[in-house]
């Protein structure tokens, strides 16, 4: 349902970001029609202002600027075609590539049913063997009970037996204690030879476990190392990318840089055309003035010739004035000459700007025909680097696939070594249960035939395991190959591809953009997983503490329990010496009272002595329980821990879909280089919309303000180019900050993966340290049968006294013949024998109670301090000192971040006044993890790198 969920949500955001990149798209489109028609207008008005100059420039230069102006139209036309060829073509990608999306978002639904099915599989298996497992142990326990109840009937009928007597008691002693003897040497023989078995047996499954451990170790590694392989390279060809986006990039940057230069150019010579028709109209007109003065003054000079004809025929009178006006025509004739030099200077000024026309015209075609070649090399970069782009995102769903196949098996394998766990403990359980029976009973044989029958079971299945284990091994084993082929034959598909990686610009934007996306979403995503990290740590120190309290109630329980046996052996120390100091009495006075008071004080400890027992027996079911409590606390913390490993798996495969999503977002990143491929063909419409505005500005002003318009409007456009670039370079840099972020969470999981094994492992040798005191509470067991026999041995001496009493005063007297006085001598020696041998079973459960002191204070110690339980095994000599507690916790607080100051519940910040402003906590980076040690719960260093000697 989980993976169902998140399913549904992937294609809701699907839909989402389809809904909005269509809305950008029309958006696209329209923007790039209005410039189409504004740069058409701009392009006619150019045209036409050309057209004007050319006209009034000269009328003979008309036809070949006609022809010029015809060819660029044809020219705009089929770059027109060309432009609407490519659009289709990038309409065609965009359907495939949409429906490569919805046959990935089908298959990931096929891929999450597949794992649902799954996880109900091994549910469905797991149930079966909890259930396998407490039926097996509820035969055992029905088992135990029956050989406990035969057992009780065997020693009632011993003391009816005994009950029936004195004489046929002593007989039935003798052939009891002959028998017992024999079934004693039996069984020993027995215990020494099934313990031999079982050592062997113990050492082959440890030596296969440690097999089996070293394999999975190395396939661990081995998978460590492809997941490296694979990463180091998706990070070089994620690098090789940013290399050749940024070349691409600055490639763009110097085509742009060149594209403005010639615009600025074109701008200069649309101003020198400008200059230069303003410099020939003035020209023209001081030609007009010039040919105006000229007429004037051959109208002068023909009336001066009147006035001198009519002066010469007035006569020589005039002669003066004749001079005056000569020398007025030489001064006007040489004006005329002056004239029309200025006439020649000014024809050549113009031939000289007509020429120039010609040549600005010729690099205006050279800058065109630059720029179509600089767009169409362009196109063909991004249809390349598409290309690239979509095989780069096959190579990268083919490695997440092997990577969830990896993966599962890895799964499989943990369940198989759980399993086999689980076995080898209920095996060392049944070994247990059987040295129980056979130390309890004496005819043991059926019984250990039947035990041995369940070993061949457990044996057989656990064989069937290990050989299910390497298949599934073989299987991994190929699968890495495969893999390797796999990674091989894609390193050669890479070095291809690099070859022809240079052209790849437009579409890396795009991917960069939409990283960019992902990488927020990865953000998200790591602070959901630092949330719930945080909540586990606490919600595991919490349990944590409380296995500590119920640890330390536990050993207290333990010490007072131990201070009551040590009170009761010494209770018995002293009667065993009362017996003594009785036995002597008897002796040394053969008077009858004396005996018989010291029957009856025998008596009275006889029944002392079976409260005693009585109390030991409740005192052991009380162990019994505390250990089976125990044991049912290491349990739930497996599922808890289970629980964890659960949590992490599934945080990982979130981190899966969210690289998916990161796929789908590189996809749509190329639909949008597309998109500005198309913007660029609309500027180029705008251009020529540009000029044909021009061309209309000579036919009204109106014309000219739409122009300045446009013109600022193509200015805002370049400025949000430029905002566009700098967002994208901003987005690169972020991208990159985001996956070092999201490198360092990844760490920081296979920290917190490492350290719970680490905390498995520690209750492993806690279990291992309770069932080594439930092997000394069994020895204990032994000590309290022992005495009982003693003081079944106690019993028959007290009866036989009390018959001696019975016989009466002259039996007495005859016992001081010879068979009396060497009855008493063998009495004596058996009590003194008997004696030794109590005072050496007191001797030695008090070094036992020691010995289990010494090991609860350790326990205690180690669970105050952190320490590893498994060190409390090495202790193995009885003689050796106690080794010293280490130093209690230091105190720290969790919210001023200090040692040795005072506590987190009794920090000051905690007491302050509702409307005062709230203590800093804030020391350092935030995205900075500190260090921490689980086994020693103190900050400071990390648990990998813990030295159990360190202080804290």
């Amino acid at each position: 349902l989980f993976e169902k969920t998140k399913a549904e949500k992937l294609q809701r955001e699907l839909e989402d970001t389809r809904v909005a990149t269509v809305s950008e798209r029309s958006r696209i489109m329209e923007l790039e029609r209005d410039l189409l028609l504004k740069t058409r207008a701009v392009a006619d008005l150019q045209l036409r202002v050309g057209i004007q100059q050319s006209s009034d420039v000269s009328n003979s230069t008309q036809s070949p600027l006609l022809e010029e102006i015809n060819a660029l139209r044809d020219q705009l036309a089929t770059q027109e075609a060309k432009w609407q060829k490519e659009m289709g073509q990038y309409k065609e990608k965009l359907e495939a590539q949409e429906k490569i999306h919805s046959e990935a978002v089908s298959q990931l639904g096929a891929t999450s049913v597949k794992l649902s099915s799954e996880k109900e599989q091994l549910q469905m298996r797991l149930s079966q063997a909890e259930k396998e497992n407490a039926e097996t142990v509820e035969l055992w326990r029905s088992k135990l009970e029956s050989t406990i109840d035969s057992h009780q009937q065997a020693i009632k009928d011993l003391k009816a037996s005994f009950s029936k007597g004195a004489d046929v008691q002593a007989e039935e002693l003798v052939e009891a204690k002959s028998a017992l003897e024999k079934l004693k040497l039996e069984h020993k023989l027995a215990l020494d030879e099934t313990t031999a078995k079982h050592k062997a047996d113990v050492s082959s499954w440890t030596q296969e476990m440690q097999a089996m451990k070293a394999q999975l170790l190395s396939l661990t590694e081995d998978k460590e190392r492809l997941e490296e392989f694979l990463r180091s390279s998706v990070e070089r060809a994620e690098e090789q990318h940013l290399v050749e986006m940024e070349d691409v990039l600055g490639k763009l940057h110097a085509a742009e840089i060149r594209v403005k230069e010639l615009e600025e150019k074109e701008a200069t010579i649309a101003q020198q055309v400008q200059d230069k028709d303003r410099e020939t109209k003035e020209q023209k007109a001081e030609v007009v003035a010039l040919c105006s003065q000229l007429a004037q003054i051959n109208q002068e000079s023909v009336a001066l010739k009147s006035q001198l004809e009519e002066v010469q025929k007035q006569g020589h009178s005039h002669g003066a004035k004749v001079s005056e006006l000569s020398s007025q025509l030489e001064s006007k004739e040489q004006e005329v000459v002056s004239l029309q030099q200025n006439l020649a200077t000014v024809n050549q000024q113009k031939d000289s700007l007509e020429q120039e026309h010609h040549s600005l015209k010729a690099k205006l075609e050279q800058s065109t025909e630059e720029l179509i070649k600089s767009a169409q090399t362009m196109q063909e970069t991004l249809e390349k680097l598409g290309k690239k782009e979509e095989q780069c995102t096959t190579l990268t769903t083919e490695a997440e696939i092997v990577r969830s196949q990896l993966a599962a098996t890895e799964r499989k394998l943990k369940a198989s070594d759980e399993k086999l766990e689980q076995f080898s403990k209920d095996k060392s359980k049944l070994e247990n249960d059987i040295s129980d029976i056979m130390k309890a009973t004496g005819d043991s044989s059926v019984q250990l035939t039947k035990m041995n029958d369940d070993l061949l079971q457990k044996e057989r299945r656990l064989e069937e395991l290990q050989n299910q284990l390497a298949e599934e091994k073989e299987r991994v084993a190929h699968l890495n190959e495969q893999l390797q082929q796999e990674l091989s034959n894609k390193e050669q598909e890479l070095k291809e591809t690099k070859d022809a990686h240079q052209s790849q610009i437009n579409s890396l934007q795009e991917k960069m953009a939409n990283l960019e996306t992902t990488l927020k979403q990865n953000e998200l995503l790591l602070k959901d997983l630092k949330a719930s990290k945080e909540k586990s740590l606490s919600d595991a120190s919490e349990l944590h503490m409380k296995e500590l309290e119920v640890l330390q109630t536990h050993v207290e329980q333990l010490k007072s329990e131990l201070s009551s046996s040590k009170d009761k052996t010494q209770d018995l120390e002293k009667m065993v010496s009362e017996l003594q100091s009785y036995k002597e009495q008897a002796q040394a006075t053969e008077v009858a009272g004396k005996t018989s008071e010291a029957i009856e004080q025998l008596k009275k400890e006889n029944a002392v002595l079976l409260k005693e027992k009585n109390e030991a027996q409740s005192l052991l079911e009380k162990l019994q329980g505390s250990k089976e409590e125990l044991q049912t606390q290491l349990e739930t913390l497996r599922k808890e821990n289970s629980t964890y490993q659960e949590d992490l798996k599934v945080s990982k495969e979130q981190l899966c879909t969210k690289t998916l999503k990161t796929k789908i977002l590189f996809q749509e990143i190329e639909e949008l280089t597309e998109a500005v491929s198309v913007k660029s063909e609309s500027l180029q419409i705008l251009q020529d919309q540009n000029n044909k505005l021009s061309q209309q500005l000579d036919n009204s002003h109106k014309d000219q303000s739409d122009l300045v318009k446009l013109q600022d409007e193509h200015s805002k456009f370049e400025k949000e180019l430029k905002e566009l670039r700098q967002s994208e370079s901003t987005l690169k840099k972020q991208l990159n900050e985001e996956q070092a972020a999201f490198q360092q969470s990844l760490h920081k999981n296979s920290a917190l993966i490492s350290e719970k094994e680490q905390q498995v492992e520690n209750l492993k040798s806690e279990l291992a340290a309770v069932q080594e005191e439930s092997a000394s509470i069994k020895t204990l067991q032994r000590t309290i049968q022992t005495l009982e026999q003693d003081k079944a041995n106690l019993q028959e001496r007290v009866r036989r006294l009390e018959e001696d009493l019975t016989a009466g005063p002259d039996n007495i007297n005859k016992s001081l013949g010879d068979a009396t006085l060497d009855q008493m001598r063998e009495d004596k020696e058996t009590a003194e024998s008997q004696v030794e041998f109590l005072n050496s079973v007191i001797v030695d459960l008090q070094r036992k109670n020691e010995e289990l002191k010494d090991k609860l204070e350790k326990m205690a110690a180690a669970a105050l301090n952190g320490n590893n339980p498994n060190e409390l095994e090495n202790d193995d000599g009885y003689d050796q000192q106690p080794a010293k507690s280490k130093l209690p916790p230091r105190l720290f607080c969790d919210i001023c971040d200090c040692f040795d100051l005072h506590d987190t519940e009794d920090c000051p910040t905690q007491e302050q006044m509702p409307d005062s402003p709230p203590h800093t906590t804030y020391h350092g980076n935030k995205s900075d993890e500190r260090p921490y040690c689980d086994t020693c719960e103190v900050f400071g260093h990390w648990t990998d790198f813990c030295n159990d000697d360190q202080t804290f």
